[in-house]
């Protein structure tokens, strides 16, 4: 569940995640009622964030980190 702001909308989709209204009590309330009352959609949205967010992991940021380095070094030293 998110506040409805500009990331929140990049990174939540209706498989992920539930976005609400910033200030809209009663849609927070909907969005977590129907979550705590259905186990099946719980399943699958955890499922779907954490598939989704594997790319975000410190072990996947640091490889990406170092294949950027890598490639910025070879540039250098053949250009």
């Amino acid at each position: 569940m998110a506040t409805d702001f500009h990331y929140a909308k990049a990174t939540v989709s209706a498989d992920n995640g539930i976005i609400v209204p910033i200030g809209n009590v009663d849609a927070l309330v909907s969005a977590i009622s129907g979550i705590a009352l259905d186990a099946d959609r719980r399943r699958r949205m955890s499922e779907a964030s954490y598939t989704s967010t594997r790319s975000w992991i410190w072990r996947e940021v640091a490889q990406r980190h170092l294949e950027i380095l890598d490639e910025v070094l070879n540039l250098e030293l053949s250009g």
